[in-house]
């Protein structure tokens, strides 16, 4: 859908319940970064409606080439927000995931979690989707 060229017509606040979904399945971040900006090069003409939409948009997982080769030929991001999410990217073991989910199908259903040593405040965890 984010590819079709009917998504041009999408209107900003069901593109914006899209974004919202946790559930938002793609094959990147980069794919769904590409979609916003193409949206808002046909739609957008307020600074407000970009803002909200790019505010949307999960740089940390795109990946350092993406975003120097993609995101920052846009201008969208100036470039000490760019280096902010290189350096977030590299530091931090807390980053958003995305999900998808699978009709009909547990995944977690013999999944085991092992706790290991505690941390600045939090344990080590484990996981093992069987």
């Amino acid at each position: 859908m984010l590819k079709h060229e009917s998504f041009h017509a999408v209107s900003f606040d069901l593109l914006c319940d899209l974004l919202d979904r946790d559930t938002l399945s793609t094959t990147s971040e980069e794919t769904i970064f590409r979609a916003v900006h193409e949206w808002c090069k046909h739609n957008v003409s307020g600074a407000h409606k970009a803002d909200v939409l790019y505010g949307k948009v999960r740089f940390t997982l795109i990946s350092q080439e993406g975003l120097l080769n993609v995101v920052r030929p846009t201008g969208v991001l100036d470039a000490e927000r760019l280096l902010d999410i290189i350096v977030e990217r590299k530091s931090s073991d807390l980053l958003p995931h995305c999900a998808k989910l699978y009709a009909d199908v547990n995944l977690a259903e013999k999944a085991t979690c092992e706790y290991g040593d505690w941390h600045d405040g939090r344990h080590d965890c484990t996981f093992d989707l069987g």
